[in-house]
């Protein structure tokens, strides 16, 4: 199901941006990986299935950790997916960075304002 649900988010980002599935690509790879993601940043006594994954239950820096990984695997792959080349690795490289770091700027700070404690 949540692959599903990424596939048509990615789906309708690519349909406003033209980029022919890249977001699509990108979400799928996302929604895959999670639980692999969930299973390496588990808590010692691991997720209750009633508790959401929010600051509130698990903490500012388990959640930067969590969002900052797949953000990065995010951009990595969407990045290198759209220039489909290793002639600018390094350049690349920097915007995959860079662009990890503003978007977790701006999903941190969403949760910040959006979700309440």
């Amino acid at each position: 199901m949540v692959m599903a649900l990424a596939f048509l988010l990615g789906l309708s980002v690519d349909i406003f941006n033209s980029t022919q599935g890249l977001h699509a690509a990108a979400a799928v790879l996302i929604a895959y990986l999670r639980p692999y993601v969930l299973r390496v940043f588990s808590p010692r006594d691991d997720y209750e299935p009633t508790k959401d994954l929010s600051v509130r239950n698990y903490g500012w820096f388990w959640f930067i950790k969590y969002a900052a990984i797949l953000i990065f695997i995010h951009h990595l792959f969407l990045f290198y997916l759209e220039i489909f080349s290793f002639s600018f690795f390094f350049f690349t490289l920097l915007r995959v960075v860079l662009s990890t770091l503003i978007s977790l700027i701006i999903v941190s700070l969403g949760h910040f304002l959006f979700v309440r404690e």
